[in-house]
């Protein structure tokens, strides 16, 4: 496991919905208990889905999650976007999710 392994944590991928997310915390519950304060579990927004349901996952989050973060290149990629725009594209986005997440205290 990530403790046995003296790993920091572990990146809960592909979450586009609600049901994944609580599919992956029911599925950190049954491996790890309650006692998830020993490492990280970071939540990887990754795709245009994720972030047009991103209210809903954020809602649907519980407290062994502790940190999110972006793949860039696949949301990039999601919205069609190639590197020749993939700056722009990431500092506008970017903005719009750190917002999000301030809204919901993260």
């Amino acid at each position: 496991m990530c403790i046995d392994l003296a790993a920091d944590g572990i990146i809960i991928l592909m979450v586009e919905s609600e049901f994944a997310l609580v599919k992956s915390q029911n599925m950190i519950r049954d491996i790890f208990g309650e006692n998830t304060e020993k490492f990280d579990v970071i939540l990887n927004i990754e795709t245009k889905t994720a972030v047009e349901n991103l209210d809903k996952i954020l809602n649907t989050m519980n407290s062994a999650i502790n940190g999110i973060t972006i793949g860039r290149s696949d949301l990039a990629y999601s919205y069609n976007k190639r590197v020749n725009s993939l700056y722009g594209f990431l500092q506008s986005y970017g903005v719009y999710l750190y917002l999000k997440f301030q809204s919901f205290g993260l």
